[in-house]
This record gives C-alpha cells, sequence and structure tokens, in this order.
C-alpha cells in the first residue's frame, strides 16, 4: 500500500509540475524534476518523454539564428544528455527502441516549429540543412541519442531498429538519413533493404514474408508505392557515396532472400523490379549487375516461382509493363537488356522454358510501341499503372529518352546482329530499334552515323535492301539525309586499310547497281538522290585515284563509282568540269600509266574500266577530249613514261672508289708524251680521244622486254582509237574493219595537233625537226641531205616511240589530220631516201633494221592516208624483193609525187584521180623488167588500166 500511495504521489506531482511549466521548461529545477521522475516512475515515461521532448523544442528555438551561450541552459543540457545515455548503456534493447522512436518524434516536432519561422535551408540542400542543425547543441544530443539506440538496435539484430526513421515524412529528414547513413552505411543499407522487403511482401501476399504461397486479400498498389518509396527515399542519398554497399545488398537478397521461403528468388526479383521501375537511373549499374548474373537455369526457375505466385492474366500484364518501363528507364545500359529480352524472345536461349519465351515474345510488341511512342516525344505512361506502383508521369520526356543513347553507344553490335543472324523476327524487332534510334534525336547526326555504319557492313542484296528500308523511315525527317549520310561515310576512307576503304566503296557501288534496276517510281527518285550526292564527293574519288599508296582494286572500284556518275546525263555545272577538267585527267592519265607500270593489259577489267571512264569523259565535250589528248601523249612522251614504250636509256654503271680520277689518268697520259707540249689544244684532244677510245662500247637499251612494249604500246593506241570514235560506232572497232566512218573526223584533227604539240615540247631538236621549212613544204629530196641531223632524231625518236607509227596510221583515216603529221613522214622518208642511197647498190636489205620496217610502215600510212593513189601504193610489195638502190628510187618518186600533187590535191580539196600517174610509174616498171624473174607475177598489179586494154 505504501508503494502505490508512493506512485501516486509521484504521478500527482509529474501533473502539477506539467500543469505549471507547460510554458517553460528551460529551468534547472524542472529539468531535474523530469529526470528523477524519470528514473524513479518508469511507467510514466511517455509523459515524461513527451516534456523532454518540449524542453528540447524549447531549447532549440531559442539557439536558433544566433550563437546562444549561457551556463544555466548548459547545465540542464548536460544533464538531460547524462540521463539519456545512462538509459541507453543500462537499458539494453528496450530503451534504445524507446529513445530511437522518441528521437524521431521530437526532431519531427522541432522540424514543425521551424517551419512556422521560416528560417530553416532548404532540405533538398542536405549539405547546409546538415550544417544548420548539428551546429546546434540541442540537436548534436537528439542525434547522438539516436546513433547510440541504433548501434545497439543493430548489435542485436533488431528488424524494426530503422522503422522510425523509414517512417518519417520526407523531405525533412533526409539530412538524418545521411548523417545516420555515413556512420552505418552497411548495416543501414541492409536493414533499409530487408525491411522494406518484410513489409513489401506482407503488403502483397500478406502474413509475413515467411508464410509462402500466402494468398491474402489483395493490397493497394498505393501501399507497395508507399513501402518502396520509403527505401528509395533513404537510398537516394547513401547511393552516391556507398553504391558498393548498396549494390552488394541488392544482388544479396536476390540470391539469398531472408527466411525459409519458398519463391523467395520471385518475389526479391518483383521488389528490385518495383525499386528499379520507380529509380531507374539510381540503381541503373545494380540492374545490369543483375542481368550479367542471369542464366537460363535462373530464368527457369524465376519462371516457376512466378507461376505460383501470379495466378491471373493481368497482374501477368504489369508485370510485363513494369520490365519495359525499366528498360525504357535506363540509358548508357539499355542495350544489355534490350539484348535479354531480344534474345530471350528470339529463342537463342534453348534450354529456356518454352512458355516462358512465349510470356517473353508477347512483351516485346508492347516494348517496341512505347519505345516509338518516346521517340516521338510522347509515352503511354504504362508505368503509371504497374503493380509496383510507378508513378513516374514523365516517361517519354527528356529523361527516358535516354535509353536511346544506350542503344546508341551499342549500335555497332546491333548492326552486326541484325546482318549476320537468321531469325527473321529477331531481324526485324533490331531493324525496327535501329530505326527509332535514327528518329529519336532532334538533329540527324545519330541517323548519319547508324546509316552510315550499316551500309559499310553491307555486303549483300539483302543488307543493301536494309539500308534502304531504314533510309526511307527517317528521310522525311531529315533533310539532306543521303548526302550527309554519304559525306561522313566518305571521311572515314582515309582512317582505313586499302581492304577496308575497297569494300567501303564497293557497298556504294553495289547500293547504285542494285537501285538502278528498280522499277519503284519512289526509288527513282532515290537513284537520282543518291547519284546526286555521290556525284558530290567525285574529288574525294579523285584523291583516291591519285594517291600513291592506294591499291589498285581501290582505285578501280573508284572508277566504277566514275563510270557510274558519268553514265548518267548530267548537267555539266553539276559536274563542275570548267574547273576540274585538267584535275580529273591529270588523276586519270596518271592511273592509266600505273596500270600500265604494273603490267596490265588490254584484258583486264582494270585496264578496261579506266578505258571506259576516260573514254566517257572525253566525249562530254571537245574541251574534254583536247585536255586528255594533250596529257595523254606529253605523259607517254615524258622522261618518266616513255620507257614503257621502248624509249633506250644508258645502262647504269658502276662505280669503282680506288679507280683513278680523269684528270689524274690525263696527267698521266701527259707524262707519257716525250717530246711534245704537254698542255697544247693538240696533246689535249688526243690524250681525251685516247680515253674516249678506251673499253667496250656501251649501248644503250630499254628496261622493259619487248613484250611488255607491244602491251603497253596496244594499251596506248587502243585508248586512242575508242576516244576518236563516233559515239555511236565506238563499238564496232572491236566488231568489223576500221574505216573512216567510224571515226570523228574533228577528233582525228584534234588529235594530229596535240601529237605534233606534244613531240615537239619533248625536246628543241624536235621541235625545230618539225617546224622547218614550214608545215606543207616538200622540197626537193636533195635539199633535204642538209638537215639530215634533224631528221634522223625525229627518225630515232619513232623509232623509240613505236605506237607514233600507229597514231599516225589512225589519223590516215583522214587526209587532214595525216597532213598536219607531214613533217614526221617528211623527216622519215628523208632518212631512208639518204639510208638507202648510201647502201651498196647491189645488196638486199635488212628485213630486221628499223629503216626496212620503217619503209613499210610509211607506204601503209601513205596509201591509207590516200597520198599516194593506186598502183603506186603498192609499192611495199617490192621491197622483199629488190636491192637498196632500187628501194631509193622508189622513195625519191614518192617524195616527188607527194612534192608535185597530194599538195595541191589537199590545198584544193579535190581528189587524185585525175593526176597522170604513168610518169611516176615508169621506174618502177623499169624495176620490175630487171626483175622479171621473180616478180613477173606482179607486174599487172603496177600497170594502169588504160594500158591494159
Amino acid at each position: 500500500m505504501e508503494s502505490s500511495s508512493g506512485n501516486s504521489n509521484l504521478k500527482h506531482m509529474l501533473q502539477k509540475l506539467v500543469t505549471q511549466t507547460s510554458q517553460n521548461l528551460i529551468k534547472l529545477d524542472k529539468v531535474q524534476t523530469l529526470v528523477s521522475l524519470l528514473q524513479q516512475a518508469p511507467a510514466s515515461k511517455e509523459l515524461v518523454l513527451n516534456q523532454f521532448g518540449s524542453f528540447f523544442v524549447e531549447v532549440t528555438n531559442v539557439f536558433v539564428g544566433r550563437d546562444y551561450k549561457n551556463k544555466k541552459v548548459d547545465t540542464c543540457l548536460n544533464i538531460t544528455a547524462l540521463v539519456f545515455n545512462e538509459r541507453v548503456e543500462n537499458g539494453g534493447v528496450y530503451w534504445a527502441q524507446i529513445l530511437s522512436t522518441w528521437v524521431i518524434q521530437t526532431i519531427e516536432r522541432i522540424i514543425h516549429s521551424l517551419k512556422t519561422r521560416e528560417i530553416y535551408p532548404s532540405p533538398t540542400n542536405i549539405p547546409a540543412t546538415l550544417n544548420f542543425y548539428l551546429k546546434m547543441a540541442p540537436m548534436q544530443i537528439l542525434v547522438d541519442i539516436y546513433m547510440k539506440s541504433l548501434k545497439i538496435l543493430i548489435a542485436n539484430k533488431v528488424e524494426t531498429s530503422i522503422d522510425s526513421l523509414l517512417n518519417a515524412p520526407p523531405p525533412f529528414f533526409d539530412w538524418l538519413v545521411v548523417d545516420v547513413g555515413n556512420t552505418f552505411p552497411d548495416t543501414i543499407v541492409e536493414r533499409v533493404f530487408h525491411s522494406g522487403f518484410n513489409k513489401f511482401c506482407q503488403v502483397k501476399w500478406g502474413g509475413n514474408e515467411a508464410a509462402s504461397g500466402s494468398k491474402g486479400k489483395s493490397p493497394s498498389i498505393e501501399k507497395e508505392h508507399m513501402v518502396l518509396t520509403s527505401v528509395i527515399r533513404i537510398l537516394k542519398h547513401l547511393n552516391f557515396n556507398h553504391r558498393h554497399e548498396v549494390t552488394n545488398v541488392m544482388f544479396t537478397l536476390f540470391q539469398n532472400p531472408p527466411g525459409s521461403t519458398t519463391n523467395g528468388k520471385m518475389k526479391a526479383m518483383l521488389y528490385l523490379v518495383g525499386l528499379f521501375g520507380q529509380a531507374p537511373h539510381q540503381f541503373q549499374h545494380t540492374a545490369l549487375m543483375l542481368v550479367k548474373n542471369i542464366d537460363v537455369a535462373v530464368l527457369n526457375k524465376l519462371y516457376d516461382e512466378y507461376k505460383s505466385l501470379v495466378k491471373s492474366q493481368q497482374e501477368t500484364k504489369l508485370i510485363q509493363k513494369s520490365v519495359i518501363s525499366l528498360i525504357c528507364s535506363t540509358k548508357e545500359d539499355s542495350y544489355k537488356f534490350l539484348k535479354l529480352i531480344i534474345d530471350a524472345a528470339s529463342g537463342d536461349f534453348p534450354q529456356l522454358n518454352k512458355r516462358l519465351q512465349i510470356l517473353v515474345k508477347d512483351m516485346v510488341p508492347d516494348f517496341l510501341r512505347e519505345l516509338q511512342m518516346i521517340a516521338s516525344g510522347h509515352s503511354s505512361n504504362m508505368g503509371n499503372h504497374n503493380n509496383m506502383g510507378n508513378q513516374n508521369k514523365n516517361m517519354g520526356s527528356n529523361n527516358n529518352i535516354g535509353v536511346f543513347e544506350g542503344f546508341y553507344t551499342h549500335h555497332e553490335e546491333m548492326i552486326a546482329n541484325v546482318l549476320t543472324t537468321a531469325n527473321t523476327e529477331k531481324r526485324d524487332w533490331l531493324e525496327y530499334v535501329l530505326t527509332l534510334v535514327c528518329m529519336h534525336k532532334v538533329n540527324s547526326y545519330h541517323a548519319i552515323t547508324i546509316l552510315a555504319y550499316l551500309l559499310r557492313q553491307s555486303t549483300t542484296r539483302q543488307h543493301a535492301d536494309m539500308f534502304l528500308r531504314m533510309y526511307d523511315g527517317v528521310s522525311q525527317l531529315y533533310p539532306n539525309l543521303l548526302e550527309k549520310t554519304l559525306r561522313q561515310y566518305f571521311e572515314i576512307l582515309p582512317t582505313q586499310s586499302n581492304a577496308e576503304a575497297t569494300q567501303m566503296l564497293e557497298n556504294v557501288l553495289r547500293l547504285m547497281t542494285i537501285v538502278s534496276t528498280m522499277e519503284n517510281e519512289n526509288r527513282k527518285h532515290f537513284v537520282d538522290r543518291l547519284h546526286r550526292s555521290v556525284t558530290k564527293l567525285m574529288d574525294e574519288l579523285l584523291i583516291i585515284i591519285g594517291r600513291g599508296s592506294s591499291s589498285i582494286p581501290l582505285c578501280h572500284v573508284c572508277l566504277q563509282l566514275l563510270s557510274q556518275i558519268f553514265s548518267k546525263p548530267i548537267k555539266s555545272t553539276a559536274l563542275r568540269f570548267g574547273t576540274r577538267n585538267l584535275s580529273i585527267t591529270q588523276k586519270l592519265v596518271n592511273y592509266f600509266f600505273r596500270l600500265l607500270r604494273l603490267g596490265f593489259v588490254n584484258n583486264d577489267k582494270e585496264m578496261q574500266t579506266c578505258h571506259q571512264v576516260i573514254i566517257t569523259l572525253s566525249g562530254n565535250s571537245e574541251n574534254n577530249f583536247q585536255i586528255i589528248c594533250q596529257y595523254l601523249l606529253e605523259s607517254a612522251l615524258s622522261d618518266g613514261y616513255s620507257t614503257l614504250f621502248g624509249k633506250r636509256i644508258d645502262p647504269m654503271k658502276s662505280v669503282n672508289i680506288n679507280e683513278p680520277s680523269l684528270l689524274q689518268q690525263l696527267d698521266v697520259k701527259r707524262k707519257n708524251l716525250d717530246g711534245h707540249d704537254r698542255y697544247s689544244p693538240a696533246t689535249m684532244i688526243a690524250v681525251e680521244m685516247d680515253l674516249l677510245g678506251r673499253g667496250a662500247k656501251r649501248y644503250k637499251k630499254c628496261p622493259i622486254s619487248q613484250e611488255e612494249q607491244d602491251s603497253n604500246k596496244n594499251c596506248l593506241v587502243l585508248l586512242l582509237t575508242r576516244i576518236c570514235c563516233n559515239p555511236s560506232a565506238e563499238d564496232v572497232v572491236k566488231l568489223s574493219p576500221p574505216t573512216s566512218k567510224l571515226y570523228d573526223s574533228d577528233k582525228l584533227k584534234l588529235l594530229a595537233a596535240n601529237l605534233m604539240s606534244s613531240i615537239a615540247s619533248s625536246s628543241p631538236h624536235l621541235a625545230t625537226s618539225i617546224t622547218m621549212d614550214g608545215d606543207l613544204d616538200w622540197p626537193h629530196p636533195q635539199f633535204r641531205k642538209l638537215t639530215i641531223e634533224r631528221d634522223l632524231k625525229v627518225f630515232h625518236f619513232i623509232q623509240e616511240h613505236a605506237f607514233v607509227w600507229h597514231i599516225i596510221s589512225l589519223l590516215a583515216f583522214n587526209s587532214d589530220a595525216l597532213w598536219q603529221a607531214t613533217p614526221l613522214l617528211r623527216s622519215c622518208m628523208s632518212v631512208l631516201i639518204s639510208h638507202y642511197e648510201n647502201r651498196l647498190p647491189d645488196s638486199r636489205p635488212n628485213f630486221d633494221t628499223p629503216h626496212y620496217i620503217c619503209a613499210i610502215e610509211l607506204v601503209k600510212v601513205l596509201a591509207k592516208g590516200e597520198f599516194i593513189p593506186a598502183p603506186l601504193k603498192y609499192v611495199g610489195e617490192l621491197f622483199h624483193h629488190i636491192n637498196n638502190y632500187d628501194i631509193f628510187v622508189i622513195f625519191s618518186i614518192m617524195w616527188t609525187y607527194i612534192k608535185e600533187n597530194t599538195l595541191l590535191a589537199i590545198e584544193n580539196k579535190r581528189p587524185l584521180n585525175n593526176v597522170p600517174i604513168q610518169p611516176y610509174l615508169t621506174p618502177v616498171q623499169a624495176i620490175l623488167h630487171r626483175n622479171i624473174t621473180t616478180l613477173h607475177h606482179l607486174y599487172l598489179r603496177f600497170t594502169p588500166k588504160q594500158e591494159t586494154r
């Protein structure tokens, strides 16, 4: 009875104290009274703690806004701190639970009282809020009590240790979450996740998390959302500094769910998916880590647990939407999730449960539809209605558009999968996602990069069709998309090896070839755009062709693209021939001679393509033909390329460093000349002649074989022949004997003019020989003996450049063109006349000598050009049977005939039919009489028709 009476008195004293001190508790006696009551009346602890809470609220308001120092207040705070610390240390778990909850409630009261004064910083500014609260002594004491209580609860593994913190109103307690989390990162993170998991299971399936398969009343989505939000709110501030701890706890929770519950792995997965869905950016790294550790066996196990947990089709749809929402909210690692979904849906996991594959496959259309809406700037906000309670209202906004950034980062791998997979559905899905990646950006950079890489990897017709489909899907969004794509495509060519660059250009050529065969009207527009785009990149093609390090296959593809460009009718302004003519000609001609130097012949496709491009270019305008002929002939006659056609050069002489110098040798010779003036001019000449006469004579020779010379000559002559053809008759050269109708007379005249100017510019001696006596003057043959030296230079020049005879033979199809080359014919005939005049009169000619070969060719050219008429043009048939002097006589007759008749006929534009031929045939017939035994069968051939009647 006395104890009961004492308790009654204590309670009466406490109520009286509360009534009297409710307005002012910062008094030493009142604090001491509260301490005594707390120690002596534990049953009234709630009332006493409430009064202590009011004390801390009052003291905190005193400290706010100024640096307050008061011995009385300090004493009260010290007494309070001592009693609470004693309770925490000696009271064990019981008092730790009470005080941890009381501290949170007291801080909440303090925050509420400060809100009315509006003097605290923004709760979202964690550093400022921490500094604001922890610099006040009352708040320091409260936080210290909470930390000590929490430490005891954690040590005793109390699951509800942080429930009070989890339930505190956000965001005003975020600063305390950060402070506590930094003090106990491992344990706090673990308790947060496990506590949230237990509550999630309780809300979703009823009972406790250990109640496996419990089928309680379906909870509301709002409660699930509250549980997940409370967990995310705390971890939001811990994940930045303690990401490793957060990731480990989440991964461990999935691997080993708490308790011995069945279906625990699936419950943990649904719990984590809910967290991922509400805070995808915060837990993206953890989600990716889980994906990496999920194999077919884990997926099958999850599906087995899923079947026992989820019964309705509606809930299945909600879970599918949760997964879609999670993937669409990720950024850099979004492709890893996409790959998992696509591989599972397409059957790339052979041991995957078929029903699970169907479940994932059913999700793909919704997933692609959501991606499409995000790319277009809209969203279905499917995450707002899923069972995870994802209330993200901004899905499809700029935050969610980051999913495409992850896809774009791995676009090369995606394109490789699209081009190599044999699964049609997988190819279509990935192609659609790539198209959406091209569409989602305001600018066209992603579309250009993806299309350029796809074109780079395309090797078949099917790949080209895929490029066209993707281009059609985004071309309306970006102007000049094709031109920009090809521009970027060509910009990376210099960084690639020859083989890679060749493959890239072959892809462009294949695309041009494919679309040119399509009859669709839309494709015709694409063909025009493609042709214009490639035309604008012609300079890049020319740079590659002109670069010496470019391989022949690479240059060959460039020429094929140029052939495609020149083959379509296009305005000359688009090709800019006015500024490009010389550059194009130089690149193509240099490449042509490069092919010759490497041993390519007319039958090679590389040479044929080169011919075709040069022929097409020369036919675009007369100016083009003029430039091509001039540069082609000047290059062929230059020192760099003339050896390809037979020009002889001095052989290299080895240098002996021990050999005496020329001056030393001369000095020795002088010393050996006794009785002579050593330094007289005659002595010097004698000595030098003696030295020059020593040793074997060194002959010039061509560094390449005769077979290679003939091949190079044929390539050059065929090219010149084809560019001189009429456009409609160019192919006839291969099918029938050529006639004058096959060639353009104007082109032949230009070719003749360019040939003469090129020869004249190759040497001053040749220029003098060509222009001496005027171009059309054929003086008396005896007069040419005065210029025999210059004529010999021309003769030897033609012997070393055998293709000149073939060009002259081509010019013979037009008499005006041939007459422009008459200085060459005149010099050759002059040399032949002098040569055969000075040979032994009765000896037969040597058939292998250059003079005899030149004599035969000269007669053929004069006959084809109608410089000499029949039967005089048949005299070449006699050379094999007559002696040297007779050949001299015949050439003298032809010289006289040309001088007296051909010149006038060409000047007056009249034929040679009316010129009496008998005076010129009489010497020929005399030669036939002298050799009648061997030439009797040719006598009638050299008899005019009127004489045979």
